[in-house]
């Protein structure tokens, strides 16, 4: 039988790459973040609605009847999204997502991710809400 050979054909124009290098990025970091988790179970939310994962916390093997929800941001590149001053880090998120999240009974936390240490900084949705009230009234607006 003969080994059928495949053609890989050069884009046309105006079409959309599928399999995107940030979709690569995106399921590194999802790899990296559930084997850093050991002994809570993370799973991936299956209609993306803002939420990428949903984490229970567990305590030796007990639950605690905890969760939390994970909004994964991530990078390759710590020093773009560092500030200048101190050790913070700016990720922009859109209005509507934050309003969005606002209210949900289950916290949600806001990650971003660095991909080349396999580490990553993170900010629950009150907390950047009040910073943001804090810095300016209208950023609801």
């Amino acid at each position: 039988m003969s080994k059928a050979s495949k053609k890989v054909t050069k884009p046309q124009r105006g079409q959309r790459r599928r399999y995107s290098p940030e979709s690569q990025q995106e399921d590194v970091s999802v790899g990296q973040i559930k084997a850093s988790f050991v002994g809570w179970p993370i799973n991936e939310v299956k209609r993306d609605l803002g939420e990428d994962l949903l984490v229970q916390v567990f305590d030796d093997g007990y639950t605690t009847g905890v969760s939390f929800y994970i909004q994964v941001k991530s990078t390759s590149d710590l020093a773009a999204q560092a500030l200048k001053k101190g050790s913070n880090v700016a990720y922009s998120f859109e209005v509507k997502d934050l309003l969005h999240w606002e209210p949900s009974a289950v916290p949600v936390v806001l990650l971003v991710w660095y991909i080349n240490t396999q580490a990553g900084v993170w900010l629950d949705v009150p907390a950047a809400i009040k910073a943001l009230d804090t810095k300016s009234k209208t950023w609801r607006t």
